[in-house]
């Protein structure tokens, strides 16, 4: 096993995911806000995925729609328990 310095590791951590981190972050903060807030229109995957298509298309730069529509489901079966 190879140790690198703190700071080395967080260069290279930051170059290979550029961005993606920020993304995963962004969908379940999006995920989230609809349980958090009481805005039950805005629940589920299908209106939140067309939140991001037209307000945070970035993410998909980062991530495939596939994986965003697991985390969106993963999230939401988090806070429904």
């Amino acid at each position: 096993m190879v140790l690198f310095p703190t700071d080395i590791w967080t260069m290279v951590k930051d170059y290979l995911l550029s961005g993606k981190l920020e993304a995963i972050e962004a969908v379940r903060k999006h995920a989230t806000l609809p349980y958090v807030l009481a805005m039950h229109n805005f629940k589920g995957l299908d209106n939140i995925m067309n939140y991001l298509f037209q307000k945070q298309c970035w993410i998909f730069r980062y991530l495939h729609v596939g994986q965003v529509s697991k985390i969106i489901v993963d999230t939401e079966s988090y806070m429904q328990d």
